[in-house]
């Protein structure tokens, strides 16, 4: 009985996972500068750099930095992001297929956790170059900061039904 609900429960997750991830920010693709596919790292976060940007109001010379920080974090996250993507694909084939997903989730939770430490070293980065006024908007910053980290169509399938 509890295996059979937490089945069900894991299968709800990822289910409402892909959908919060397709959920869309200003049509195309997910207003992270639309069109679909797989992005590379200097394509994705077009709007995202700018809603943060606008967000912690900064400067001129301060938005390029910003822009370098999440390029690399990106680029670091890029591998991880397929392979949180895969996982959610195997929970619904385990989900389906009536098997044990705890290995799967066990994977997908470490990619997970390895996803957030890099999305928190760039808010640390990011943070360390804006002065006190702006550190107030930080809590909004970075919940805009976790879209640069949502999963992105192309990535193992998802996203087909666009």
């Amino acid at each position: 009985m509890f295996r059979k609900g937490l089945s069900v429960m894991v299968f709800v997750a990822v289910v409402a996972t892909v959908g919060f991830a397709q959920r869309g920010r200003g049509g195309g693709g997910g207003g992270m500068g639309g069109g679909g596919g797989m992005r590379g790292p200097s394509t994705t976060r077009v709007s995202v750099v700018d809603e943060i940007a606008k967000e912690l109001k900064l400067s001129k010379e301060q938005k390029p930095e910003l822009e370098t920080v999440l390029n690399e974090a990106r680029t670091q996250a890029l591998p991880l992001l397929k392979q949180a993507d895969g996982a959610r694909i195997a929970l619904v084939q385990a989900h389906l297929a009536k098997q044990s997903p705890d290995e799967t989730v066990k994977k997908l939770a470490e990619v997970n956790a390895q996803i957030l430490a890099i999305q928190t070293a760039a808010f640390t980065k990011i943070m360390a170059k804006v002065d006190e006024k702006q550190k107030s908007k930080a809590p909004k910053a970075f919940e805009l900061l976790s879209l640069v980290f949502e999963p992105q169509p192309g990535f193992g399938g998802a996203g087909r039904g666009r």
